[in-house]
């Protein structure tokens, strides 16, 4: 195993990047709680053009982070030096051309805060941009490196539960900004004993006059529209797994999933103790879950074992864009009345204002 400590850059330094925790936290849930975590990792510059938020980032931060280079542009700390991964933690609308930048720099992989595109024309871009500059893009649908899911992950696809039949999952609210967590969920677990395609989704959702009035006047002159609400959902996949997602809390809160097999079944999420059972509904006895210090310190310590010749981490190109072409196949589906659209969408030009 390599010893080489790999760089990281951050682009924004709002709320993913640094808020949601902090350095004496275990598993903090930010890119700079997950850098601090990882071994392999320094964080090395930052760019946001706020004051107030480089003051409050060294603040917090400094003292873990003693050598970081803090900038007011991007331009500016894409010049300074090379990096190995430049994290995008800005709001989705503004991903497009910050991205373009970026790519230009070439790091050697690109991690991108979710929702990744505002549409699938700039998602479609995004893969040929990742082709012509070599630089791979791995989306953060940040629940899916729990460790605790990943194990799950694993033991499903060494045949814990037999051949995945079915997936439902549990997360509602806004289809690209939030509930495209548990659409990686589900996408993730019905993929795991059997290589397959989403074919077609449909939906029901809601949307509303008040979501609209929080699409600014310049976004929407320029097409954007309101994204809705998502109340259900189903994925039929190639293998023959179907996939469900209930826009609704439920007694183990939100983001985790029950997936069922030919031998039993899983319960498996971020915030819940993972649970298996054979058919007859007999408990089965698990492995000890691996240490957990966030998904954040799991997705950079990928990153790392891939640049050391390991394989891809999760969430990278094609994988994300999966998730993606799910997300805006039920947004078509809501405009449809909950008719069925078939995958790849057909339209790609819609833009949605999704903030994440």
């Amino acid at each position: 195993m390599s010893d080489s400590i790999y760089s990281a850059a951050l682009v924004g330094l709002g709320a993913i990047a640094q808020g949601y925790g902090s350095p004496d936290d275990t598993a903090p849930y930010c890119h700079a709680g997950g850098i601090l975590k990882s071994p392999r990792f320094d964080l090395a510059a930052a760019a946001e053009p706020f004051p107030a938020a480089r003051e409050g980032f060294s603040q917090k931060w400094g003292a873990a982070f003693p050598d970081v280079s803090l900038h007011d542009e991007l331009a500016k700390m894409l010049a300074a030096r090379p990096y190995d991964v430049v994290a995008v933690c800005v709001r989705g609308p503004f991903h497009q051309e910050i991205m373009r930048q970026v790519f230009a720099a070439k790091p050697r992989l690109i991690f991108l805060e979710k929702p990744p595109t505002p549409s699938l024309e700039d998602a479609d871009e995004l893969l040929q941009l990742s082709r012509e500059f070599g630089v791979p893009v791995t989306v953060s649908y940040s629940r899916h490196w729990s460790p605790r899911v990943l194990e799950i992950e694993r033991l499903v696809r060494e045949g814990l539960i037999g051949q995945v039949q079915s997936v439902v999952a549990y997360c509602g609210q806004l289809v690209l900004s939030f509930a495209s967590h548990t659409t990686e969920l589900l996408h993730q677990f019905s993929t795991a004993t059997a290589p397959g395609d989403p074919v077609s989704v449909s939906a029901t959702g809601a949307l509303s006059e008040a979501a609209q009035s929080k699409v600014p006047e310049n976004f929407a002159a320029r097409g954007f529209e309101v994204e809705p609400n998502l109340h259900a959902m189903q994925v039929r996949y190639s293998n023959g797994v179907l996939a469900t997602q209930i826009g609704a809390k439920s007694d183990h809160s939100m983001f985790y999933a029950d997936v069922f097999g030919t031998k039993g079944r899983v319960r498996v999420g971020i915030y819940l103790e993972p649970q298996a059972f054979d058919l007859e509904g007999n408990p089965l006895e698990l492995p000890p879950m691996p240490e957990d210090f966030g998904p954040f310190c799991e997705a950079y310590n990928q990153f790392a074992r891939f640049f050391d010749g390991g394989q891809m981490s999760d969430c990278t190109n094609e994988n994300f864009a999966v998730v993606n072409e799910i997300g805006f196949g039920a947004i078509e589906s809501i405009h449809q009345n909950g008719a069925p659209v078939s995958l790849p969408n057909a339209r790609r030009d819609r833009k949605i204002y999704a903030n994440g």
